[in-house]
């Protein structure tokens, strides 16, 4: 039986926004665009196989970042994954 599910698997040709809820990353499924903010696109996921939300955010492809965007970037990364609050998706 064939995978029907979208994957994106690279960036190559994926348009910024192009994941729709129902694409599959990595072993994450997306199920909604959440509000464009700052350097890209965040989305909500499922784990498919864990019981685990998360939020995928999404940089162009096309923009480069500068290291301090990037350092930026991974602290709010660290902050959210501490917090622990069920209004939050991890």
């Amino acid at each position: 039986m064939a995978d029907r599910v979208p994957r994106a698997t690279d960036t190559n040709g994926l348009l910024l926004g192009d994941l729709r809820p129902g694409t599959r990353v990595g072993e994450y499924l997306i199920e909604t665009a959440l509000p464009t903010r700052g350097t890209g696109h965040g989305y909500e996921a499922i784990h498919l196989v864990l019981p685990r939300r998360v939020t995928i955010k999404v940089i162009p492809a096309t923009q480069a970042l500068p290291r301090a965007v990037a350092i930026d970037l991974l602290r709010e990364a660290c902050i959210v994954g501490a917090l622990d609050h069920p209004g939050i998706p991890g």
